[in-house]
């Protein structure tokens, strides 16, 4: 029973993975392209494009823009500070800890 039991889980585990690394080949990659680019246009106020996108599942969800264009220092420099406000946020979030008990 137990043996049985455990090949279920085994094959369940491998199925997941399976679909997780054929999801990029399965989703509409031009539509999310023309998404991601009104979405960012949208939020800088001014048409975004780049050349290609990448879509990953493993080991975690991940999207690449490659060859952004129409990106200023100014929208790198807003980046990198927003990026630096949420740095103790994030480091206090992988200890375990609140941010409280973090700044006491």
């Amino acid at each position: 029973m137990l043996k049985w039991l455990l090949a279920g889980l085994l094959v369940l585990v491998v199925l997941i993975v399976g679909v997780l690394l054929a999801l990029p080949l399965l989703l509409d990659t031009p539509a999310i392209q023309a998404y991601v680019s009104q979405a960012a246009g949208h939020a800088l106020g001014r048409p975004v494009k780049f050349n290609s996108l990448s879509i990953s599942a493993l080991p975690l969800p991940t999207v690449k823009l490659r060859g952004l264009h129409n990106v200023d220092w100014q929208f790198i420099f807003s980046c990198a500070a927003h990026n630096l406000i949420r740095l103790p946020r994030l480091i206090a979030q992988r200890r375990g800890e609140g941010l409280r008990e973090q700044c006491a």
